[in-house]
């Protein structure tokens, strides 16, 4: 050691000698073949750009002789450049005759020996004078290099560089690439930094930086025509029962305000995650105390564009030749549905009141930092299960938060919207936009959320199978033309037992609630109650049915068809009096037990072959003499009484 620091001790007095045991010298790496800079000619320049030049120099000699006469030197060139701003048009124009600028052309000019200006070196001052004019090396190296820098890796130039210089040497040994100066140069003057910023940083850091802002006019827009609805996780923790322990959890708030007037419409505090029903309820809360909006501005994530709430439905049913339904709680409403655009507080000023609820987070107990880098440590404390127990409880966040809009609702705004108002000033209920208001029936059918496809009605009930779930139709009339047939299906917020069906079409049809489950054995008077309204409810539509049959027919569906087709109008005008001629009994049930009737006026039936013509046999018997008419009716009373109730069924239904 003591050898190297006396050697670099000589190296600075400039006689240095190699220590004995100095490191072996490395042989250098083969010169990769560069290109040179070639210097562009003034002449190649434009006269504008020789003109400007000129400028430059008369702006320097200006100077000078202002400063010959006592002149300082910033008040020298502020002077020049009110008082002979005429002489040079093209530097005032641009705004170029200032005291920096100034300094930075003396440079580039330089000096002569005796300190003078060189005035010679005047093209100096022409604009990229000594730079290249083109790319200039292998083009393939160019395209590597630069495909490497935009990338949003953020790797750096001077290690891109050098990795494929590298690479070049080895493999193009015989290729020119520029130098890494040359490179830097093309670099910062070809790419602007927004183009570096979207390349390198990506498209949320470009729209965060660079995109433009679009003013639109606060004139045109009334209060309460145009909500906004967003939501944000509190930077604070609330304590929350879970199985018997306190557990600290970081709620969320479902805030809806109204454009106009940043006023509060609606604000919910939940401790689980802002899901679709949540916001539902709340702008369901905001319509029932204000009145519907017509426009509703709402974030671009999933919860919010949810299928069937801003997001329409697409039915194309096949009995409308491809017509196509779309259906929506927003369609319902009338409500416009706008989304702003992702990750652009611009286009939303909920995000102006959530810094102001940010601001107030911190003096909470249990505020744990909007960020990990502003996270405090007592955040770590205070999330202990023995400190949980000292945390709010929702309930006190949810006065706290409601205390904290009461303030915000006064609190003048200088916004170009409110002009000085609070929002409740400018919230106020002769400026607010009305809009005709509609049922609670209508409201109620409005905030149904359709499912995103459609279902099947199953005949049987009839009902439609939603998940793992069958709904069976209260009003099954309604319900009977469409079975097998595709329906909307609808669910409110509040009672997951029950859905609505519609037609494709957006018609309402019934209610559907899921059935009651009836004991496997009926044991006790209740449970024997319960299965024999079940009972009775399946058989009445059997009955209902019939009804309807015979309703229709008059009771001449038990013909065959051959025999109905004899009958003549009168008959079926009168309806029908058959008559039963034989039925078969089984015990498969009702639908295997069938029965012949006859006509009325029908012809008695012919007497069988045999009867007609009888075999030989022995000698008949004598026969008895006929009993009186009197003793006939006496003889089968049960075939009377049997006869007499058949012709009582087959009265005819009026």
């Amino acid at each position: 050691m003591d050898k190297i620091k006396k050697y670099l001790l000589q190296a600075r007095k400039g006689a240095a000698k190699p220590p004995k045991h100095s490191p072996p010298a490395v042989a250098p790496a083969p010169a990769l073949p560069t290109v040179k800079s070639l210097r562009k000619a003034p002449l190649a320049f434009d006269a504008e750009e020789r003109a400007l030049r000129d400028e430059k120099l008369q702006f320097i000699q200006l100077y000078l002789a202002e400063k010959q006469r006592g002149k300082a030197w910033p008040d020298a060139a502020l002077l020049i450049a009110s008082r002979d701003a005429a002489l040079m048009p093209r530097l005032s124009g641009r705004g170029l005759l200032t005291y920096d600028n100034l300094r930075k052309w003396r440079e580039v000019l330089g000096k002569t020996v005796d300190g003078s200006p060189n005035w010679s070196n005047r093209d100096a001052l022409l604009r990229n004078y000594g730079r290249d004019t083109e790319r200039q090396g292998d083009p393939a190296f160019w395209t590597a290099v630069l495909a490497c820098y935009l990338n949003t890796q953020h790797p750096k130039l001077a290690k891109i560089y050098r990795k494929f210089a590298v690479k070049w040497r080895e493999r193009y040994p015989s290729r020119a690439i520029p130098s890494v100066a040359a490179v830097r140069y093309y670099i910062a003057r070809t790419f602007p930094r927004r183009l570096k910023a979207l390349a390198r940083d990506g498209e949320n850091a470009f729209q965060q930086r660079f995109r433009d802002y679009i003013e639109r006019d606060p004139e045109t827009i009334r209060p309460n025509e145009c909500w906004v609805a967003d939501s944000r996780t509190l930077d604070f923790m609330v304590r929350v029962d879970v199985g018997g322990k306190w557990v600290p959890v970081r709620p969320q708030v479902c805030t809806i305000l109204d454009v106009k007037s940043e006023y509060v419409v609606s604000c919910q505090l939940v401790v689980d995650s802002v899901t679709n029903a949540v916001i539902r309820n709340g702008l369901g809360d905001g319509i029932s105390k204000y009145g519907r909006p017509s426009v509703f501005l709402i974030d671009n994530g999933a919860d919010y564009c949810a299928a069937g709430f801003t997001t329409p439905v697409i039915f194309t049913p096949k009995v409308s030749g491809g017509e196509l339904h779309a259906h929506s709680i927003m369609k319902a409403l009338d409500i416009e549905v706008r989304t702003a655009l992702p990750y652009n507080a611009q286009t939303k000023v909920v995000e102006r009141f959530f810094r102001e609820m940010m601001e107030d987070d911190a003096f909470r107990r249990g505020y744990v930092g909007n960020t990990p880098a502003n996270r405090p440590a007592s955040a770590e404390v205070w999330s202990k299960p023995e400190n949980c127990n000292r945390l709010m409880s929702v309930q006190q966040a949810a006065e706290a938060i409601d205390d904290f809009i009461r303030a915000y609702h006064s609190k003048p705004s200088s916004g170009k919207y409110c002009k000085g108002l609070t929002p409740a000033q400018a919230f106020a209920p002769e400026l607010r936009l009305t809009r005709p208001n509609l049922s609670l029936q209508e409201y109620f059918m409005a905030f149904l959320k359709p499912l995103s496809r459609s279902r099947v009605v199953d005949p049987r009930g009839p009902s439609v199978v939603c998940g793992k779930f069958r709904y069976v139709a209260v009003d099954r009339h309604a319900l009977w033309p469409y079975d097998g047939k595709p329906v909307m299906v609808k669910f409110d917020n509040v009672n997951a037992n029950r859905c609505f069906v519609f037609s494709l079409d957006g018609k309402f049809l019934t209610e559907c609630r899921r059935p009651e489950y009836v004991p496997y054995f009926a044991r006790t008077d209740e449970e024997r109650g319960r299965l024999s309204a079940a009972l009775k409810r399946r058989e009445s539509e059997r009955q209902e049915l019939k009804a309807l049959i015979m309703s229709e027919t008059k009771g001449f569906h038990k013909l065959d068809p051959a025999t109905i087709y004899l009958l003549d109008a009168e008959t079926l005008e009168q309806g029908a009096r058959l008559q039963l001629i034989d039925r078969r009994t089984s015990v498969k049930g009702e639908t295997h037990n069938p029965a012949i009737y006859a006509a009325p006026g029908e012809a008695a039936p012919l007497p069988s072959p045999a009867a007609a013509a009888p075999l030989p046999g022995p000698a008949p018997r004598p026969a008895l003499p006929e009993p009186p008419p009197e003793a006939v009716r006496k003889a089968d009373p049960d075939r009377v009484r049997l006869l007499n109730q058949i012709l009582k069924q087959q009265s005819p239904i009026i």
